[in-house]
C-alpha cells in the first residue's frame, strides 16, 4: 500500500492506552466508525455495522500499529517463491490498498495455479458481499472436487 494509505489508517484509529484498557471514548467510537465507512463501498445494516465497529475497538492496537508499521513493509517474495497450490485470491474492486491491481501485482505472482476473482465492493468483502464470496469459494470448492484446478 502507498505510504499515504499507510499513515491515513495509522491515524485513523486514536486513544491506544484506552484502547487497550478496553474503555473507549466517544471520540474512539467515531474514529472506529469512520474506519469502517472507509473500507465500506456502501452502507451496511445499521446492527452489522454497529458490530463491526465494535470488532475494531476489540482489536489490539498494538498489533495493528506493529502491522502497519513494520509487518505490511516486509518483503517474503524470495522466501515464498512459488507455490503450486490451486488458490482463489479475492479483491474488492473498491479497495483502496489491497485491491486487484495489488493482488495482481504481489499476491497472484506467487501462487502457479492461482486465480484472481474480482468483486464490485471495498475491502470488507464478507459483510458487503457475503453471498457472492460464498458463491466464488463453492464454486472454487466445486472445480477442486472435479481436478478441475489440479
Amino acid at each position: 500500500m502507498s505510504d499515504a494509505k499507510r499513515s491515513q489508517m495509522l491515524d485513523s484509529l486514536s486513544g491506544e492506552s484506552q484502547l487497550l484498557a478496553g474503555k473507549y471514548s466517544e471520540s474512539d467510537r467515531a474514529a472506529a466508525e469512520t474506519f469502517v465507512r472507509d473500507n465500506l463501498s456502501e452502507s451496511l445494516p445499521e446492527a452489522l455495522f454497529q458490530q463491526t465497529v465494535d470488532d475494531v475497538l476489540a482489536m489490539n492496537p498494538a498489533a495493528w500499529t506493529a502491522w502497519l508499521k513494520s509487518g505490511s513493509k516486509e518483503d517474503w517474495a524470495s522466501y515464498v517463491g512459488v507455490l503450486d497450490l490451486p488458490t482463489l485470491i479475492v479483491a474488492g474492486t473498491r479497495d483502496q490498498a489491497l485491491g486487484p491491481e495489488a493482488q495482481r501485482e504481489h499476491t497472484l505472482p506467487h501462487f502457479s495455479r492461482g486465480r484472481l476473482a474480482e468483486v464490485e465492493c471495498s475491502h470488507l468483502i464478507p459483510l458487503e458481499r457475503p453471498k457472492q464470496l460464498a458463491a466464488l469459494i463453492a464454486s472454487f470448492i466445486d472445480e477442486m472436487d472435479s481436478g478441475a484446478c489440479l
